[in-house]
């Protein structure tokens, strides 16, 4: 229990409980307490649980707490659960809000991940407001960016806001998935109130 923060000048991974997870089971965890991550030259990746998770199962596990990610030069991945994920993950809960902030790469923000990669989401909630904000911004109530791998059984309860000040900006904004491309969502609901600017 307990706030995390953490700020660098390189690429930064900052979860409530780890950082980065690879190849690795975490069953039955929690952790509570606010989550920041800060970087001044590189990618920034934040979750309430895990901030990077690399080929790895998290399965009956919570976060609570806020999550905020900022990168001054890069991209930024900021979940309520994982910042960035690509394993399989069932059975978890998020509640806390959510941010991800960059000022010149882009901005990913998920109630439960930010950014999910071929990993599969079941049987998952989450409940806050979630936050973009970039040139290029994707937010979500429980995915901000998801590029393959199956939602199902879950849920997304808040507000949504994806917000650029870009010219030429891509900004996407959903309800429970700010974008999405290829895989399955089945037996999924998202409440609350979405806009992207």
């Amino acid at each position: 229990l307990g706030d995390v923060s953490s700020s660098s000048a390189g690429e930064v991974a900052v979860g409530g409980l780890i950082g980065r997870n690879q190849n690795s089971t975490l069953n039955i965890v929690s952790a509570a307490g606010n989550v920041s991550a800060h970087t001044i030259g590189g990618s920034v990746y934040s979750g309430g649980l895990v901030g990077h998770n690399w080929y790895g199962a998290i399965s009956y596990s919570s976060a609570t707490g806020d999550v905020n990610a900022n990168s001054a030069s890069a991209h930024a991945y900021s979940g309520g659960l994982v910042g960035f994920n690509n394993g399989t993950i069932s059975n978890l809960s998020a509640e806390g809000n959510v941010s991800a902030n960059s000022a010149s790469g882009t901005a990913y923000a998920g109630g439960l991940v930010g950014y999910n990669y071929s990993g599969a989401i079941s049987n998952s909630s989450t409940t806050g407001h979630v936050s973009a904000n970039s040139a290029d911004a994707y937010a979500g109530g429980l995915v901000g960016y998801r590029l393959l791998g199956a939602i199902s059984n879950s849920s997304a309860t808040g507000d949504v806001s994806a917000n650029s000040a870009g010219a030429s900006a891509f900004v996407r904004a959903g309800g429970l998935v700010g974008y999405n491309q290829g895989g399955l969502i089945s037996n999924s609901s998202a409440t609350g109130d979405v806009s992207a600017n």
